[in-house]
């Protein structure tokens, strides 16, 4: 019976309920600073990063929970996203919904902070597995994306946004930010179609140092000013697109410049979730040409109710 009412509301729309969003909630850890993260990093890479490489190495299926349903589904650990021979974490145990470690965190740190039914959201992605989970989750979806076509009836531009000030009660993105050339205007266009109170939830590969790397930026003419070699993710619209920027901490103090308060990262490792690190067998990226261990988090930052 908990799947068929588990079902009923999906479809009505309901605030989010499920197995998967209580082990979130018991299993998540907030910073607001970047000593305690790296300490709690630190040992859970020297305690778990043997049990990650067996689990990569040997493969096959685990059981994980997701919000898709009450029950437990069978998800394959392989992925073809790899770091030297071990799969990345972060895009491994994709859920019969269709999202991945990642995508399914970023679900998760929404439905938990989802107060109303037919709360509004801005969501830098559109027509995707994690678009439609939003949907379900009874929350009223404004989906983008940037495509070249600018007569795309769905084209936003990041640094731009043609929406209206305070018009949503979320914003939402999943690793889009590491790949806008100017992070710091789209985080504010990001505050200000925000409600006050609003929240700003999203990913992006966050590394275990202090300062952010610049890997490339636009010049003032267009031209691409290149730091260090060409990082390209994949994306489902494109063959790749360029990283610009390689994120640490000081991504959250961004955000406080902004005006978003609270601003913090939140990291939940749960077996039962299938989050677990990336699993990248190099500690730290310090050198911007090297891969570096991450955690499993989402950046959240909250738009103050009083006037910025």
């Amino acid at each position: 019976m908990g799947n068929f009412w588990h079902r009923v509301r999906r479809r009505l729309g309901l605030k989010p309920k499920s197995k998967a969003l209580d082990l979130y909630r018991s299993n998540r850890r907030q910073f607001d600073a970047f000593q305690p993260l790296l300490a709690f990093h630190e040992k859970h890479f020297a305690e778990h990063r043997e049990a990650e490489a067996a689990l990569s190495r040997k493969g096959g299926e685990v059981s994980i929970y997701h919000s898709g349903s009450n029950s437990p589904a069978q998800v394959k650990v392989a992925t073809s996203a790899k770091f030297l021979d071990m799969f990345n974490f972060r895009e491994s145990f994709v859920d019969p919904t269709g999202l991945n470690a990642r995508q399914r965190q970023l679900l998760l740190a929404v439905q938990s902070r989802i107060s109303a039914r037919g709360e509004t959201a801005a969501l830098f992605e559109y027509n995707t597995p994690l678009h439609n989970e939003f949907r379900n989750s009874g929350l009223k979806v404004t989906a983008s994306h940037y495509v070249d076509r600018e007569d795309d009836p769905h084209r936003e531009d990041m640094q731009k946004l043609s929406y209206a000030d305070a018009a949503f009660d979320f914003a939402i993105h999943c690793d889009v930010l590491e790949h806008v050339p100017d992070q710091k205007a789209a985080l504010a266009e990001c505050y200000r179609i925000l409600k006050p109170g609003g929240k700003l939830v999203f990913t992006a590969p966050v590394f275990p140092m202090e300062h952010s790397v610049l890997r490339a930026e636009l010049g003032d003419d267009g031209t691409l000013i290149r730091h260090h070699p060409d990082e390209i993710h994949g994306d489902n619209l494109t063959d790749g697109v360029l990283t610009f920027h390689n994120f640490g901490w000081d991504l959250v103090e961004t955000l406080r410049i902004i005006g978003f308060e609270p601003a913090k990262l939140e990291v939940c490792v749960s077996d039962d979730l299938g989050l677990y690190s990336t699993n990248c067998p190099l500690w730290t990226s310090l050198d911007p040409l090297e891969p570096g261990n991450m955690l499993p988090l989402v950046v959240v930052g909250e738009k103050c109710s009083a006037k910025h």
